[in-house]
């Protein structure tokens, strides 16, 4: 009797907690199902664009409700490094097709004028629209300087009045497009900076594009680089930001497509031919619109040709080593260690050239080695170019290892020395080292820095070398045999697995 009523309250229980359990499985799904349920609040959201603008260029925030006009709505926010133009809010309704259904957007948009240029944030706010609290995590705005194909920014121009008339006016670009070299003669290796630029000016009221401007740079990079020249391309891969700069009293904007240091190769003179630019020119704009603004299919193909220039080469002075010194402007930087070396120890010696040049092609320095004193190996390389504001700076490391043979104070300018020809002075210099090498212990006459019997290469050769028995022989040959079958077989197995895939497909 009682193991009828413990097994009935078992029973109980069990019922019991597997509908709690369904309940509350019921309840968990309902819970995350709620945030995708829908909203009164979801169609009504606020749009900021992420986006980067010009000082003379406005961007907007718009409210929009889809199927539900806007009645009423708290103001925009007001921005820290923008302003509200007046007659700057607007608003419409517009009518979109989607997955076959038509749907209307009202939309209420305010403009907004950037003060200065950075990166301004635009905190999160609120909204009240048609009585519902709408919210923005708000968004980040980066203001570049003043857009040279763009006009001046206006206030918007109030609803009310009425639009003015249409008048179409011509005008005339006022551009061009100049090689601009920063020396007309120069020695055999010494760097050349070379410009391709397109300067628009200030007062440009023609609107202008850019006509496959990749394609073009490519084939003007093939047509600049002179044949007896060393390149040093600065590989612009956009157009930057172009700077205002003044020439002959008057403002351009520079708009920099390619640039590069060469270095003559020989005495031949360099000629940059004339080269040109295809781009979209508009003459003919309504005298209300932006008069630097450029439609879509709109403006005529115009080619902006450059003026050729020419370089003399002159060629460095009489020199035993004329044919191979570098050119340019540069100093020594050593790196040893300074304590007390024993002879036979291994020391890293850096003899690093830094300077301005043609870092590329620097040869390592002279070795004078004769007295066999110090064991003086080939050094390892590593050079570090730097391509800036026309110049090619940089440094070319040679690591020596070194070995003392013999005790004493070693001064390693009577080692190592570098020719170069110095543009400071217009003369050959030598760069020559001032540190030193104090050294002490006996004698030390090996191979390679190791004594005979000590050194790892004269271990292996004197051991001997013992002969491979007839058994030895036939027992790597069976082995051998039988890894080449295991791997025969694999491939067999895995060519018949293969056509049995195929088969049952």
């Amino acid at each position: 009797m009682t193991l009828k009523y413990c097994n009935k309250t078992k029973n109980y229980l069990y019922y019991f907690q597997m509908n709690r359990l369904k309940n509350l499985f019921f309840l968990g799904f309902i819970i995350l199902c709620l945030p995708a349920l829908p909203t009164h609040a979801q169609n009504i959201h606020i749009e900021i664009p992420p986006r980067s603008i010009a000082l003379n260029e406005p961007f907007s925030i718009t409210l929009e409700a889809e199927g539900e006009e806007i009645v009423s709505y708290t103001p925009f926010p007001d921005i820290n490094g923008f302003k509200k133009p007046k007659n700057g809010l607007s608003s419409y309704h517009t009518e979109a097709t989607y997955q076959g259904k038509k749907k209307k957007m009202y939309i209420l948009e305010q403009v907004y004028h950037p003060l200065r240029e950075g990166i301004m944030q635009i905190p999160a706010f609120e909204m009240v629209v048609n009585g519902k609290k709408i919210k923005s995590v708000g968004a980040s705005i980066k203001v570049k300087p003043y857009d040279k194909l763009r006009g001046e920014l206006k206030e918007p121009e109030s609803k009310e009045t009425k639009e003015p008339e249409k008048k179409t006016i011509e005008v005339q670009e006022d551009a061009f497009l100049a090689i601009d070299i920063n020396k007309t003669e120069v020695f055999v290796g010494e760097g050349i900076a070379v410009s391709l630029s397109l300067y628009v000016a200030t007062t440009n009221q023609a609107p202008m594009q850019y006509v496959e401007l990749n394609k073009q740079v490519e084939d003007i990079s093939k047509k600049i680089k002179p044949a007896n020249c060393w390149e040093e391309n600065f590989n612009i891969a956009e157009v930057p930001d172009a700077p205002r700069v003044s020439l002959n009293g008057k403002y351009y904007f520079q708009n920099k497509f390619y640039e590069a240091v060469f270095f003559p190769l020989n005495a031949q003179d360099i000629t940059f031919p004339a080269l040109e630019l295809k781009m979209l020119v508009s003459r003919k704009i309504t005298g209300r619109e932006n008069p630097n603004e450029f439609k879509e299919g709109e403006g005529e193909v115009t080619f902006f040709r450059s003026t050729p220039k020419t370089i003399q080469v002159k060629p460095l002075p009489e020199h035993p080593l004329r044919d191979r010194v570098a050119v340019g402007k540069f100093f020594l930087q050593e790196g040893i260690p300074y304590r007390p070396i024993k002879t036979g120890e291994a020391v890293s010696y850096y003899f690093k050239i830094v300077g301005e040049g043609n870092i590329a092609t620097l040869y390592e320095p002279h070795l004078n080695n004769s007295t066999n004193q110090l064991l003086i190996y080939a050094p390892n390389l590593q050079t570090n170019i730097t391509r800036n504001q026309g110049s090619v700076t940089g440094s070319a490391v040679f690591e020596y290892s070194i070995v003392p043979q013999e005790a004493g104070t070693h001064l390693l300018r009577h080692h190592f020395e570098w020719v170069f020809f110095n543009l400071n002075t217009q003369r050959y210099d030598t760069l020559r080292p001032t540190s030193q090498l104090s050294v002490s212990g006996e004698s030390y006459k090996g191979a390679g820095g190791y004594d005979q019997k000590t050194h790892p290469l004269y271990k292996k050769m004197n051991q001997k070398i013992q002969a491979i028995t007839e058994e030895q022989k036939e027992q790597r040959l069976w082995w051998f045999n039988i890894l080449v079958a295991s791997m025969v077989l694999l491939l067999l197995l895995s060519f018949i697995r293969r056509g049995k895939t195929k088969s049952v497909k």
